[in-house]
């Protein structure tokens, strides 16, 4: 399994990429202001490995999932979150979002739940979601 850090730009959350034989996931892709720069450095990071076909975020908030759409829509990826998170994502809710904060809409993207302990399988390597509220209600780690 391959691990790769993009430090966000700007006011973007920093992304990661996660490759195994088989699924590249990408977790947190930041801004919908940098969604083609985005693209772009993580195509750059692929190495000839599977096309992302998975985009995981950690919590709702436009700083980590402002870009899951555009995405999601170049790769013909699905988009993971926690449940909690299911309605504001697909609504593009600008407040519990934080969208609102950053003066930017979000971009609606329909999500596919997670939950505690589900494992996602990449092929000589795994992600398992723990679910850890506080930030939000549907923050995760991974």
């Amino acid at each position: 399994m391959r691990v790769v850090r993009l430090p966000g730009i700007h006011h973007d959350a920093s992304c990661t990429i996660v490759s195994g034989d088989n699924d590249t996931v990408v977790i947190d892709p930041g801004t919908s202001w940098y969604q083609a720069n985005v693209v772009e450095r993580i195509e750059s990071k692929l190495d000839g490995g599977p096309e992302v076909s998975k985009i995981f975020l950690t919590h709702r908030h436009y700083d980590t999932a402002g870009a899951a759409r555009h995405l999601a829509d170049h790769w013909g990826a699905s988009v993971h979150t926690h449940g909690a998170a299911s309605g504001a994502l697909a609504s593009g809710d600008m407040f519990t979002t934080w969208a609102s904060r950053f003066n930017s809409d979000m971009p609606p993207v329909d999500v596919i739940p997670f939950d505690e302990g589900d494992v996602f399988d990449l092929g000589n390597g795994s992600i398992e979601i723990i679910h850890t509220p506080g930030h939000t209600s549907d923050s995760c780690c991974f």
